[in-house]
């Protein structure tokens, strides 16, 4: 993306690297054992009732310690520091294991934990960690919940939950390493869904480098914030609505209702600060706060980055807050916010020499920033089967952009300017009800006006400027949904749903139909299908974009463009091993439809082969698409210290053009493969402290790109593309190892982290772009390459 920075090895970095060893060197602790608060609160998953006398079994490798909810469904325990399985039953639930119980010294454990009820009990509920359930959430596929305590184990993460889901099957990043860009299943990055305290949120990432993206340089909201997030890649439940490819919905944490506690962390990169604790009397309210700043002026300095472009260095500022109060009469209320800003570019030179020579002319800045306000409000029902959620926020995206040069009389001229403000505001409403232990049903809604100020200009001629998008538009959005869930024993779960949509900016309906099925085999094995319809609006500039019709005229031509649509089938299989080895099949066919591509017969656009930015094109709605493939998992969870994870993809993306050509995606990279693996070590006089090692490997086909046709390029003395060819060839085999170590320092009532992440262990420049060329009856090419080795040392303190 333009902007960002790129990566080299320096002077200086040999330093750099072995910095964190000093860290690592023996401390002199007392051989006493510490210990720290474990609390929490146990449910019932469908109702939020509290479940009593819940037996809670915490286990690491030599002990066992026990505890049992209350009345009111909450348990406190006292551990020593250490990694845990939690192991959760109840006589009229099903078992439930939560592997990688994180316990340390600087910060009290909080855990949420939702038990599904059983239809038919036994005498006796055995549950051990090599048995634990695999099942889909609410009848969902291709889902996976991530715990916070996840991102200090995957190496090259950074603490960003888009980096950290590109590990999983299906999954690979965009191709470009300094962006965290994410393309789920072929489909391109612009059709993922992004969700916050189940408020739909644009794209919550600094730097995101254009109108449609959902990616950027790195998250605005940092994993030390998060309680866990839901990844879905396909067949998504009923409640989410305008998401085409992939959902991500997060879940901030709670902050801690007992005791202040406080986090400082340093890196090379920035520093961040979280503070959390109780409010008021009672102890009926906790806050949770964090900012961050980041900035790679200490990268350039010492030669690890190269940012001889970018003469303001990149920089950004975020935050996340909650504050949670609790009435026995009126409910739960939750008030949240995330946001940030982000700044980078390029200032012309101030040498006078090289302005009156017309080097060192060129100029930039791109803004952006986001602000999210959010109130929920949760309230049980007095029948203890039912609830009623209720969210109302409001979002604010902006994004400015400038690009020009400073001409022989020193005078800027801007050569293209973008900028975008607009605020949505969000209700939604959801009841869930409980009819009886087989059966339950969730109904919603949702309500979204929204405003955007939209201004784009380019330079044509000396005195004259192209407008492409000159507006302020309001609009909104609405839906609802209807979801059943229907079990009737531990063997059957059915979740038939219906999605109904509708946009005021075309006018247009969508009614999607869904359906969720999971059969449980003996043998801790399960079988699941997911099916059902889904849709995603495109961004509101693009209906107010002006396109060429002329020499000198645009006008309004996609104001009626309609939402791309999909049918998503999936089917998959799992099995749970002992020793806590689990096992994934799934295989997934999808039908897009409703594609915008040209509306100029002999073209090759489709809409499905970009990721940002706002189209020149006359659009319609005649594209189609499809993606099939075939996902294997195996997946150790983090016991015994030590986890593992394999995962393996084959697939095929394909789209047909206004030609009515069949092609390959610019997405089609036919398969990828991740291998993860992590091993934790007790030391220190008492094995309070721990050292991890983390190793991260990415194989995967290169992206595509349309080759030059030799013959005809001769043929006519400049290059011409072989358009038979469209995204015809592959760019090399990307390949990528990254690596992590980290020392954690427990000590009476704080706690030390150091880290060292490396993206890019072995320095392998992989390739992102190839440029071809022609002269002297020859066709040339190079290769843009990617960055290399990128080293993070960081420290944090909780305390």
């Amino acid at each position: 993306m333009t902007g960002h920075p790129t990566y080299r090895q320096g002077k200086g970095l040999k330093c750099f690297l072995f910095l964190p060893f000093f860290f690592l060197l023996p401390h002199t602790l007392p051989a006493q054992s510490f210990q720290q608060i474990v609390k929490g609160v146990v449910r019932d998953k469908e109702t939020r009732q509290p479940v009593p006398e819940g037996l809670l079994i915490f286990t690491d490798q030599h002990r066992e310690f026990s505890a049992v909810s209350g009345d009111d469904g909450t348990f406190r325990i006292h551990l020593p520091v250490g990694k845990y399985t939690l192991m959760v039953s109840h006589l009229g639930f099903t078992p439930m294991v939560l592997p990688n119980i994180q316990v340390s010294t600087g910060k009290e454990a909080y855990l949420e934990i939702g038990l599904e009820a059983r239809v038919f009990l036994t005498d006796e509920v055995t549950v051990t960690a090599g048995k634990q359930s695999w099942l889909t959430p609410s009848g969902g596929s291709s889902v996976r919940t991530l715990q916070s305590q996840d991102a200090s184990r995957y190496a090259g993460g950074y603490s960003d939950p888009l980096r950290m889901v590109a590990n999983f099957a299906g999954i690979t990043s965009g191709n470009n390493d300094a962006s965290n860009e994410i393309v789920v299943r072929g489909n391109s990055p612009r059709g993922m869904l992004w969700r916050i305290e189940g408020m739909e949120i644009p794209n919550p990432n600094h730097l995101p480098g254009g109108v449609g993206s959902n990616g950027g340089a790195y998250s605005m909201i940092s994993t030390n914030v998060l309680a866990d997030f839901d990844f879905y890649s396909g067949a998504f439940p009923a409640e989410y609505g305008n998401a085409l490819s992939g959902v991500m919905d997060l879940r901030l944490r709670k902050g801690s209702s007992e005791k202040h506690e406080f986090g400082l962390q340093l890196s090379v990169v920035g520093a961040e600060a979280t503070a959390e604790g109780p409010v008021g009397k009672g102890k009926h309210g906790s806050f949770l706060a964090n900012v961050r700043y980041a900035n790679f002026d200490i990268l350039r300095k010492y030669g690890i980055i190269n940012l001889q472009d970018l003469s303001i260095v990149p920089s950004s500022l975020d935050w996340s807050f909650r504050y949670d109060y609790h009435d026995q009469k009126w409910g739960e209320f939750e008030l949240f916010s995330m946001g940030g800003n982000s700044r980078t570019g390029n200032e012309a030179s101030s040498n006078r020499s090289d302005i009156l020579k017309g080097a060192n002319n060129d100029e930039f800045i791109e803004k952006d920033g986001l602000s999210v306000f959010g109130l929920k409000h949760l309230i049980n029902f007095k029948n203890g089967k039912s609830y009623l959620r209720t969210i109302l926020g409001v979002s604010l995206f902006q994004e400015k952009w400038n690009e020009g040069i400073v001409d022989t009389s020193f005078v800027h001229v801007v050569n293209k300017e973008d900028r975008i403000s607009s605020p949505v505001w969000n209700l939604s409403v959801m009841f869930n009800n409980k009819v009886n232990a087989g059966n339950s049903y969730k109904i919603g809604f949702e309500f979204n006006p929204s405003f955007a100020d939209m201004f784009s200009i380019r330079k044509q001629t000396t005195a004259k400027y192209d407008t492409l998008v000159d507006e302020k538009a309001g609009s909104y959005s609405a839906g609802a949904y209807f979801q059943w869930k229907y079990k009737p024993d531990d063997i059957l779960e059915l979740v038939p749903a219906l999605h109904l949509g509708y946009h005021s900016i075309n006018g247009e309906w969508t009614l999607e139909p869904r359906l969720g099925l999971v059969f449980n085999i003996p043998g801790h094995q399960s079988v699941n299908i997911g099916t059902g319809f889904y849709s995603r609006m495109e961004p509101i500039p693009i209906y107010y974009f002006r396109v060429k019709t002329g020499k000198s005229e645009r006008r309004l031509l996609n104001r009626d463009l309609r939402s791309t649509k999909a049918f998503h089938l999936v089917a998959g299989y799992r099995k749970s091993l002992a020793n806590d080895w689990k096992i994934s099949l799934e295989g997934y066919y999808q039908y897009l439809f409703d594609v915008p591509i040209s509306a100029y017969t002999n073209n090759t656009f489709s809409m499905v082969n970009q990721s940002d930015g706002l189209p020149d094109i006359d659009l319609n709605n005649e594209g189609i698409s499809e993606n099939k493939g075939l996902e294997l998992t195996v997946d150790k969870s983090f016991l015994k210290n030590y986890y593992f994870l394999a995962t393996f993809s084959l697939f095929e993306s394909g789209y047909r053009a206004s030609n009515t050509q069949w092609y390959a995606t610019y997405y089609n990279a036919n398969s990828v493969c991740n291998l993860l693996v992590g091993r934790e070590f007790k030391v220190g006089r008492a094995g309070q402290n721990i050292m991890g090692f983390n190793l991260r490997n990415i194989t995967r086909g290169g992206y595509r790109f349309t080759p030059p046709d030799e013959a005809q390029s001769i043929k006519k003395k400049t290059l011409v593309y072989d358009l038979n060819q469209v995204y015809g060839a592959h760019l090399p085999w990307y390949d990528r190892l990254d690596a992590g170590i980290n020392y954690k320092v427990n000590r009476a009532h704080s706690a030390l982290n150091v880290s060292l992440d490396i993206q890019n262990l072995l320095n392998r420049h992989n390739v992102y772009r190839r440029n071809f060329s022609y002269a002297n009856g020859k066709i040339s090419y190079t290769d843009k390459k990617l960055i290399g080795l990128v080293p993070i040392a960081g420290i944090r303190w909780d305390f």
